[in-house]
């Protein structure tokens, strides 16, 4: 079930990422939003690199 949630929470990562990414391409954006979607967008991707450092570690546990 942990493994699951895990899986699903850096797919829902990976979709906002790219999502942030195509707004960036389709039209400029208040500045405001744009540094928080950046923010967002940094907070998942050391979320991300994180959960792969664990089952990294949990690898040699098991």
């Amino acid at each position: 079930m942990e493994e699951n949630d895990r899986k699903i929470k850096i797919e829902n990562a990976k979709v906002v990422i790219n999502y942030y990414n195509r707004l960036l391409q389709i039209s400029p954006l208040d500045e405001g939003l744009l540094n928080k979607l950046a923010e967002v967008k940094h907070s998942l991707e050391v979320l991300r690199r994180a959960y792969k450092i664990i089952d990294y570690f949990k690898s040699y546990m098991l």
